[in-house]
């Protein structure tokens, strides 16, 4: 029973980890556009107030 979880983890931890990879691949894409995206309205606004 234990050989068999053992050979279960090894055969899905390489999936395990490609799933891991492009889920956080995502959410730092996903927080790097809002950061970019907020720091773009931020400099609108800086620009705004300057003129």
């Amino acid at each position: 029973m234990v050989v068999v979880h053992v050979t279960l983890a090894i055969s899905w931890f390489p999936r395990l980890k490609i799933s891991l990879g492009l889920s956080s691949l995502v959410f730092f894409a996903k927080f790097g556009l809002s950061i970019f995206t907020s720091v773009r309205v931020f400099d609108y606004i800086f620009l705004f107030l300057l003129l």
